[in-house]
């Protein structure tokens, strides 16, 4: 497949590459690296921002600066009030924005480590792979 030039990061990869140093953060350095487009909503935004301001995450005062790398590094699209029709093989209705993320952006691919999501493989044009299957096609191209 040729690699698509812009994509949706899930909510869980980036919280992985913020608070480890692996794959994760791994991957965010090689779409960086190969000048993909990261695309994140304001709902994964905030859903980063409720994680980082949570008991398990200690280094409050460092949730700004978290965030604005973020919103650096990636193109943030707002999702619009009204939801797209709700796609019917999600096993978590949770997963729709991470959905809604990709359809408003014109993104074909989505990079997560949703077991439900990834189960799913994709949805209308939309391809829907782990954070080692992108590595892995990163590296090959």
């Amino acid at each position: 497949m040729a690699f698509p030039s812009k994509v949706v990061v899930d909510t869980n990869v980036l919280i992985s590459a913020i608070i480890t140093n692996g794959v994760c953060r791994q991957l965010v350095r090689l779409l960086a690296l190969n000048q993909k487009e990261i695309i994140i909503s304001d709902f994964i935004l905030n859903e980063v921002e409720k994680f980082l301001r949570s008991k398990k995450f200690a280094h409050h005062e460092w949730i700004p600066e978290i965030l604005s790398r973020i919103s650096g590094l990636a193109t943030i699209v707002f999702l619009p009030k009204k939801t797209f029709r709700k796609a019917s093989r999600l096993r978590d209705p949770k997963d729709q924005p991470i959905i809604q993320t990709a359809m408003t952006a014109g993104a074909k691919l989505i990079i997560t480590g949703d077991e439900d999501l990834l189960s799913i493989g994709k949805i209308g044009s939309i391809k829907i792979i782990s954070v080692k299957e992108t590595i892995t096609s990163l590296s090959s191209n």
